[in-house]
């Protein structure tokens, strides 16, 4: 089942799916989706993003943003999904109303899993049948009541997340700054290398952005920083046809020697070694089912 709720003029899109392989092409040909996956089954699910299988256990959620190679199979039934685009809710222009950014999207932290806890679970399915029956309502305040639904559905899932990852036992301005350092880290790694580049940015001592990251148990500033160049590297490798020098000249290293070297020591292969190895096991990754796709599925297009 997909709903769609769409308008042309302002080329937004918000939708709820409960069909992988669905979910699947909207990820391929809808611009700047994001995406709230959630395993409504009391079984753990599977999606593969970019190099890897990612595993969603019972009654979890993860977010993803249109950056991500996402695929999907009958591992994937079951996961639902919540999508939109920036030109329905921008996140980054309402951060002051829902807090999520540098925790649940644009972030340089790897994606985030969270756990819906036994004690919520019933909200949160309460929740899911507020939204279905709003789909099937059209009249002239559907638009602004489907963007009160997700707003209340990111906060939840917010609120988890900060519990989760342990950012509550920080003081209200230190998560501000653990967010600010995933989000500015996302937006300048090309760039930006060094500990002390995003301190500065911040206006902070690197060794005080270090102790607050260590204090939310993450990993460290620069392990930050080389993971996301890692995951970009990946990325271009694998869903680009640039050669070595063009990816080490888009990234800004120094050299190819020096792009090689990080990647050997956080991956354990050479990025040639890399990019043969996945590509070959991604040939066996199962395909989506095109008598599906032509629309076995129902589909609802609220416009």
């Amino acid at each position: 089942m997909l709903f769609l709720h769409e308008n042309k003029k302002q080329a937004s899109f918000f939708g709820y799916c409960d069909d992988w392989n669905l979910i699947q092409e909207a990820h391929m040909t809808r611009k700047g989706i994001l995406h709230i996956l959630w395993n409504r089954t009391s079984h753990s699910k599977s999606v593969y993003c970019d190099d890897q299988w990612i595993v969603l256990p019972a009654n979890s959620i993860a977010t993803l943003t249109s950056f991500y190679h996402l695929k999907m199979s009958e591992s994937s039934k079951g996961i639902v999904s919540f999508f939109f685009n920036r030109e329905f809710y921008c996140l980054r222009d309402h951060d002051h109303e829902i807090s999520c950014n540098g925790i649940l999207f644009f972030g340089a932290q790897s994606i985030p899993l969270i756990i819906i806890p036994q004690d919520k679970r019933k909200m949160f399915e309460s929740l899911w049948n507020v939204f279905m029956d709003e789909f099937k309502i059209q009249d002239i305040v559907q638009n602004e009541m489907l963007l009160a639904l997700l707003k209340r559905l990111i906060i939840q899932i917010t609120r988890i997340a900060k519990e989760s990852f342990h950012y509550n036992q920080l003081e209200p301005s230190r998560i501000d700054t653990v967010r600010k350092f995933h989000m500015l880290v996302d937006e300048h790694y090309k760039a930006k290398k060094k500990v002390s580049d995003y301190s500065l940015l911040m206006g902070i001592a690197a060794k005080s952005l270090t102790n607050i990251m260590l204090i939310a148990k993450q990993e460290s500033p620069l392990q930050v920083i080389h993971n996301r160049i890692i995951l970009e590297i990946k990325r271009l490798l694998l869903y680009s046809n640039k050669a070595l020098n063009e990816i080490s000249t888009e990234l800004q290293f120094e050299d190819i020697g020096q792009m090689a070297k990080l990647f050997k020591k956080k991956t354990g292969f050479s990025p040639i070694e890399f990019r043969r190895s996945i590509l070959k096991m991604q040939e066996q990754l199962p395909k989506g089912n095109p008598a599906i796709k032509k629309g076995k599925s129902d589909i609802y297009r609220l416009n």
